[in-house]
């Protein structure tokens, strides 16, 4: 897993154009409103009432894509996993290997690598959908402890 989290970052930092990452980050990081609006009834209404309360320069940027996700509609349940391979810088990358070395690897020696790998996926965009579920930001591979009351 290691070596595809770097992967994704060098693709990401030095093929990629700012554009073309932004399109990435749009089609494969986990943006929870999109998740509210494809799955919750009123998940629309909500959304544009979370953005009518917004002040200053975010109100203005959060409601284009918030307007971009009300007009898609489209949950994309895949980015629940492909989010957990973008990360946002490289010491992103080493804080998240130190974890995965210090907690992932006695859970891999018990479980198995395949039970292991389950676990991870069946985890993977909990957090952010659960504790942000309105959140018009792109999460790259956000962990339990960016909930925030």
């Amino acid at each position: 897993m290691v070596v595809v989290f770097a992967a994704v970052h060098l693709w990401r930092t030095l093929i990629l154009s700012a554009e073309d990452d932004v399109q990435m980050l749009i089609d494969f990081a986990l943006i929870p409103a999109r998740w509210s609006i494809g799955y919750l009834a009123d998940g629309a209404r909500m959304l544009g009432q979370h953005v009518s309360m917004l002040q200053g320069s975010e109100r203005v940027w959060q409601s284009q894509l918030a307007g971009f996700l009300i007009q898609e509609a489209d949950p994309r349940p895949w980015t629940v996993i492909t989010y957990a391979f973008l990360h946002g810088s490289w010491m992103h990358i080493g804080l998240n290997v130190i974890w995965l070395v210090v907690f992932g690897t006695p859970i891999a020696r018990r479980w198995g690598p395949i039970r292991f790998l389950m676990l991870c996926v069946l985890t993977a965009g909990r957090w952010p959908i659960m504790c942000q579920g309105l959140s018009i930001s792109p999460r790259p591979s956000a962990h339990p402890g960016s909930c925030q009351a």
